[in-house]
Parts: structure tokens; sequence; C-alpha cells
């Protein structure tokens, strides 16, 4: 798929995310500075919204630059999630599943035509994958194209969190630095609004969590434009959850995914007030809090 359809399809999704949430369609203009779309990708959201009967088509009902809404949304209003991923990301949804699913135990392993089987995606743009995962050390490559997770050592865990810490305190940094109509500002309200709405309800569902939680740091790390991690977030995010959910007892992951969604509200609430000092004491908590439960479970 073109990335130019998929980046569509990703944006009307959270167009229609932010109406169930409560939030107003703005004017094109406005949506694509708060999505970071093109004018032409928003008039378009515009459109399918109008086309499908969620907001008004009739100009002279448009108040204070905002389209109002004639419906809420329905699930059958989404695109299908598996249109808005790029292949990196359709596989390490993969894995992610078969980890939940306890189809790959912390001992076991998958081989790549598992996994071309389950997508449907080339063995090339699978062991591309599957390489770089493994200069992470959260894979190692066995014979017979069989891949198996690594152990994660006390040392490894140490270095990772020293480096996350050092990315994420300049994303803090970076994004308070950024201008009132930078897309970062109404992202992060958005956030507080899916956190809140995460905690009406048990936090049962890993994946969903999950998307939750690389949702909130890749938006700061894409606000600050770091290289590497726009790069590489998908491995590192797949190397801390396989690794937490290989060796933790559900219930004790759900008690710990109600507790991030408040440690990751209070660092929005310091973003949005302009308090760099309380972001990164609530950000040194919050990796802080992870790395020792990590740790607790070698």
């Amino acid at each position: 798929m073109a990335r130019s359809s998929r980046q569509f399809r990703k944006s009307y999704n959270e167009t229609l995310t932010r109406l169930q949430l409560g939030i107003p369609v703005p004017n094109p203009t406005q949506l694509a500075l708060q999505l970071g779309i093109s004018r032409t990708t928003s008039r378009k959201i515009q459109a399918k919204l109008q086309e499908c009967g969620l907001i008004s088509s009739d100009p002279t009902q448009h108040k204070d630059q905002h389209l109002p809404a004639l419906r809420s949304p329905r699930p059958d209003d989404f695109f299908p999630k598996e249109s808005t991923l790029t292949t990196e990301a359709r596989i390490q949804e993969k894995l992610m599943t078969w980890v939940i699913d306890q189809k790959i135990q912390a001992d076991g392993g998958f081989t790549e035509a598992q996994v071309v089987r389950a997508l449907g995606i080339s063995h090339a743009a699978i062991r591309e994958f599957l390489i770089r995962l493994s200069s992470f050390g959260l894979i190692r490559r066995e014979p017979s194209r069989r891949w198996k997770f690594q152990s994660m050592t006390r040392d490894y865990a140490d270095e990772v969190y020293e480096f996350r810490k050092f990315i994420e305190f300049r994303s803090l940094r970076k994004v308070l630095a950024l201008p009132d109509t930078d897309p970062i500002w109404s992202d992060l309200r958005t956030l507080k609004l899916k956190h809140l709405r995460a905690l009406e309800r048990p936090m049962r569902d890993p994946i969903q969590f999950k998307e939750l939680d690389v949702e909130f740091h890749a938006a700061l790390n894409q606000a600050a434009r770091h290289r590497f991690l726009l790069g590489n977030d998908d491995a590192v995010s797949l190397l801390f959850f396989s690794h937490y959910h290989l060796s933790a007892d559900q219930h004790v992951v759900s008690d710990r995914n109600e507790r991030t969604i408040h440690e990751h509200i209070r660092i929005i609430d310091a973003l949005i007030s302009s308090d760099l000092d309380q972001a990164v004491v609530a950000m040194e908590h919050h990796l802080d809090a992870a790395k020792r439960e990590l740790i607790n479970r070698l």
C-alpha cells in the first residue's frame, strides 16, 4: 500500500477516535496542523466524514471553525487497523500477539515461515526485520531460519534504561521549546483524554495498553525529531513488551498498566503546564518504576 494512502487511513481513524473522545473536527487547515498532515489529506478526511454522515456538510452550520458532528463513530466507520500499519508494524504486532497467547514461550522460538504464513509478507521483508531486532539483543538467529527470544540480564536492562532516560529527558526539553502551534500540544491533550478513558475500564488487553504506551512515548520522540528512535522505536518497544509479558503474571501486568496510565497523565499535565522540573521528575519516576518491575522478574 502506498504511504500516502496509509497516512490518510491512519489520520482518518485518529480523527474518528478524537470524535469519540468529544473533540470536534476543526476546519481542514487546523486539522492539518493538529495531525501534522497536508491540507490535501485533511480535506480528504473532511470529505470522507461528510460522506459517511459523521459531520455536517452544510457550511452555515459550521461554528467557531469547527464542523458539527452528526453522530458518534461506530466500529465499522474505522478503516481496518492492518491497512494503517507499515510492514514492520504488522510483523511486530504479530509477534506480540504470539507472546500474549503464549504461542511463544520464554524459552521457545518461532520460524520465519510461521510469520510468512500468518501475514502473507515476503521472507525477505520478515528476515530484514528480524535481523534488525537481533541487533538489539532481543532475539537470536538459530539454524533452519528459526529465531528465539533472548533472556534479559541485569546489565542489559541497566544499559537500555540509561539510554532511555537520556532520550526521554531530552524529548521533554525539546517539546517545551516548541511553539504553541506545533501538533504536539493537540496530541498531548488527545492523549490525556485517551488515558482517562482507559482508566474507566480494566486495562486487560495487553495489545491495547501497549498501543497507548507506544503512542505516548512516540509522540514525545517524534516531536523532538529523534532520528535514531524514529527508525527503531518499534524494536525498542517490542524489546520491553516481550520480556515483560513473557515473564509476568497477567494480574500483575493489569495493575502495572493502570499505574503506568497515571504516570503518563502526570507527565502530560506537567508538559501542558510548561513545568519542565515536574515533567522530568514524573518521567524519572515512570522509567524507574518500569525498570524496577522488569528487573524483579529477571
